[in-house]
């Protein structure tokens, strides 16, 4: 890192997002409102719309909120297996009732993955990728726009960009995001990722938010957004300064604060009936029902902690007595208790969280049945209500030693990745999910299906070499491993490795030793043969047919970040980069 560096963070979230800027030297980082926002929000819809602006350019965040045609739910395309539950979003949008208000506080939308407006006059909406880079290179100019109005020499100091992603996020997503990025800010644009809850980690265990850190402890992190809710366990390695290293993999789930909205719709409808479904009540009933949902939003599920506490809910005065919900005071007024509120609403999404949060400590414990959970931090927009809180306590009495609620658990993330983006040692220890390695060519062994190798002519077999094991720690002084490929510069400029993965399904279960239906591929391994010394390399010649052929022997590093590179050590201590084609 030069002297001096500009870090642009911008947590891109399912719902909504967040952006903010910091540099080296700076005490404290700006997190940004952008235009449209309430007051006092720094928090972004992740929303973009591409028609009804006469500069052509697309309207986003605020300014693209409920409007018709507005794009949202974009970012899970990214990823092959998020992509399969964005139709599940869009049902906790719209509540199975005979019809729907259609103007309702969450603009449901009823095609398929992202909505696409019919009414696109100025330009059609571009493809998944490009919709994602547009909504980032939006997002990430105000963070431009706020650096310039800082007077800080933004033409002559480098900038880093640094985006989360999920916990969960494939290899292919992550790469798939970095790409976003270099289309929104440029091709040789500096970009890092940073898992979402390891950035809040990275913010609330650096705060003052907790007193004393406990050495060798593990700490949960919840991030609840608004799609999904993220975890991933850390034990403090050190704390002077903070070392990180993650205990168990991240999970997450859709189970955010959007399935609450949906409850709390179903619920509406429950006590509403024909009123709630536009049957009845005519115009007054359905804005009625508008500002039911804001009061939810804005007050109620912030504030929701009491089932013995009572939340009123407005009812238009002139609809007539006799023809009212029973429900209906004589003072135009619905009164829901605490009970049902938590029964109907509050407490399936609650107790989903409570799975995910059991699982980490599942693991945590299956992994050392003496480890201390020292704390369970929750982060994100819903991370901060209390009955969420007072759940979680509840439920993990005995078991950990604190449930924690930073009073900036919303900016956690944001704030996270600037601040990893300023110093990355502060995670010195990853967790590998899965196994990966490549299929190796060897002679022939008795037992194994043989055949005549190409390129060496000799009578040869495949068999798995797995660089890293699921479950394995990554630090920076993680071994190389061994391998060797057979190759021909003469006809080829680049080396070609298929990069293999395998999921296990018992945390115990071994790997194949030969490639089976379960080994999938992640992408190419890819090193250039160019300016290679070829004079490191055994040279060869090819049984049964003319020429010659190398024995290129090397090893591979897993490079430690939060997405996956590699790098090659040659045998003259030499090193390249292993590109990833995915």
């Amino acid at each position: 890192m030069s002297d001096t560096e500009i870090i642009i963070g911008i947590d891109f979230g399912t719902t909504f997002s967040g952006v903010g800027w910091t540099f080296t030297g700076q005490r404290k980082p700006d997190i940004i409102s952008t235009p449209g926002a309430p007051w006092g929000s720094v928090r972004t819809p992740t929303e973009i719309l591409y028609n009804g602006h006469s500069s052509g350019e697309p309207r986003w965040g605020w300014n693209a909120r409920g409007k018709e045609g507005a794009l949202k739910y974009f970012k899970l395309e990214l990823d092959e297996e998020q992509r399969a539950k964005i139709p599940q979003l869009f049902e906790f949008e719209d509540p199975a009732t005979p019809q729907n208000l259609g103007d309702s506080f969450f603009s449901p939308f009823k095609q398929p993955r992202h909505r696409r407006s019919t009414t696109i006059t100025l330009q059609q909406p571009p493809g998944e990728t490009d919709i994602c880079a547009d909504y980032l290179k939006a997002i990430g100019n105000e963070a431009i726009k706020a650096i310039t109005r800082s007077k800080v020499v933004l033409k002559t100091t480098p900038v880093q960009y640094v985006l989360t992603v999920p916990a969960n996020w494939s290899d292919a997503a992550k790469n798939a995001t970095k790409k976003c990025a270099r289309d929104a800010f440029g091709s040789t644009a500096k970009i890092a990722l940073i898992l979402e809850p390891q950035a809040a980690a990275i913010h609330v265990l650096k705060s003052d938010a907790i007193s004393t850190l406990v050495k060798g402890g593990h700490y949960i992190v919840c991030d609840v957004g608004g799609g999904t809710v993220d975890l991933i366990t850390y034990q403090i390695l050190n704390d002077k300064p903070l070392e990180l290293g993650e205990s168990v993999r991240g999970t997450a789930d859709v189970c955010g604060a959007l399935l609450l909205n949906w409850k709390f719709e179903c619920y509406l409808a429950k006590i509403l009936g024909k009123y709630y479904t536009g049957e009845a009540g005519g115009r007054a009933m359905k804005k009625a029902v508008q500002m039911m949902r804001e009061k939810f939003e804005t007050n109620i599920k912030r504030h929701f902690e009491y089932t013995d506490d009572s939340w009123e809910l407005d009812f238009p005065y002139d609809i007539p007595i006799d023809e009212r919900p029973s429900i209906v005071t004589q003072d135009d007024i619905i009164e829901i208790s605490g009970s049902s509120l938590a029964t109907d609403v509050f407490d399936p999404v609650v107790e989903k969280i409570l799975t995910l949060i059991q699982e980490q400590v599942d693991r945590v414990q299956r992994m050392d049945r003496k480890a201390t959970i020292a704390g369970i931090i929750l982060v994100g927009g819903f991370g901060g209500n209390k009955y969420l809180a007072k759940n979680v306590k509840e439920g993990f009495s005995g078991v950990v030693n604190e449930v924690l609620q930073p009073l900036d658990g919303w900016e956690a993330v944001v704030s996270g990745a600037l601040a990893w983006g300023l110093d990355q040692s502060t995670v010195v220890r990853r967790k590998i999910p899965r196994y990966y390695g490549q299929e190796l060519t060897l002679p022939a062994k008795a037992g194994r299906r043989s055949f005549i190798n190409p390129v060496t002519g000799q009578d040869s077999c495949k068999e798995m070499l797995w660089y890293v094991r699921a479950g394995d720690y990554i630090t920076h002084n993680t071994p190389p491993c061994a391998l060797r490929c057979y190759g021909d510069p003469a006809v080829e400029k680049f080396l070609e490795i298929s990069l293999l993965a395998w999921d296990p399904k018992p945390s115990d279960e071994e790997a194949p030793q030969v490639r089976t239906q379960d080994c999938y591929e992640v992408g190419k391994l890819q090193l250039k043969l160019d300016n290679l010394n070829w004079e490191i390399f055994d040279k060869k010649k090819r049984k049964g047919r003319n020429g010659h052929y190398y024995c290129i022997d090397f090893k591979v590093r897993l490079v430690f970040r939060s997405d996956l590179a590699f790098t090659a050590i040659l045998p003259d201590g030499s090193t390249k980069k292993l590109h990833v084609k995915y």
